[in-house]
């Protein structure tokens, strides 16, 4: 593992879709790490505006050497 990692010549992290787009362009998974941050309720909440902690994971990707670097993700388009 050592070895690969010391080829390691760009590193990403992201969500899902965005990881999809790196894998496909090469890059490997080095990692999945936990994000978390605050989330509000809908305004409609009847006791006031209140938090909750979404979690979500990040995960972390690098390209080998020997990879092209991938072009930048599309941006989605509204359907």
């Amino acid at each position: 593992m050592e070895e690969l990692l010391a080829t390691i010549k760009e590193v990403q992290e992201g969500g899902k879709r965005f990881t999809n787009w790196y894998l496909g362009h090469g890059y490997i998974l080095l990692a999945i790490q936990v994000g978390a941050r605050a989330q509000k309720f809908p305004e409609t909440n009847t006791g006031g505006q209140q938090y909750y902690v979404r979690r979500n994971p990040v995960y972390v990707l690098g390209r080998p050497e020997g990879v092209e670097a991938a072009p930048p993700m599309p941006r989605e388009t509204g359907q």
